[in-house]
């Protein structure tokens, strides 16, 4: 009967972590120039984000309101201290558009840097 039990209480700590694995974290960024995330263009405003998963393997939605205006991957970054604020980085394409780089936010320790290597590198270092 014991046996049972705490099999029970293992099989209820297990679902608790992997439910928390698979859940999405959340934040919002604010954009000032049209901006292009995965070959769509955002403009001007505020957009929430949504993302799951966890080191490269993130799957990030961009949303205005409840609407999923894009997708892309990115890369979640430790930061060395927490971000003072919300902020974006942006890259110039080749067509000299702006490209969304990253994203980090207010009192967290992460970012999210969104494409390449060197991107990654430029949201670790704000």
């Amino acid at each position: 009967m014991k046996r049972l039990g705490f099999a029970g209480v293992l099989a209820g700590i297990a679902i608790v972590f992997a439910t928390t694995a698979l859940a999405a974290d959340k934040g919002s960024m604010k954009v000032f120039d049209p901006t292009v995330v995965n070959g769509t263009q955002l403009s001007p405003g505020d957009y929430g984000l949504q993302w799951e998963g966890t080191g490269s393997n993130v799957q990030v939605k961009i949303l205005q309101g409840k609407k999923v205006i894009a997708t892309t991957s990115a890369t979640l970054v430790q930061l060395n201290a927490p971000a003072s604020q919300n902020m974006i980085a942006t890259r110039n394409t080749d067509n000299q558009a702006k490209a969304l780089s990253g994203v980090s936010f207010r009192g967290k320790s992460y970012a999210l840097a969104i494409g390449d290597e060197q991107s990654q590198s430029d949201v670790a270092k704000k």
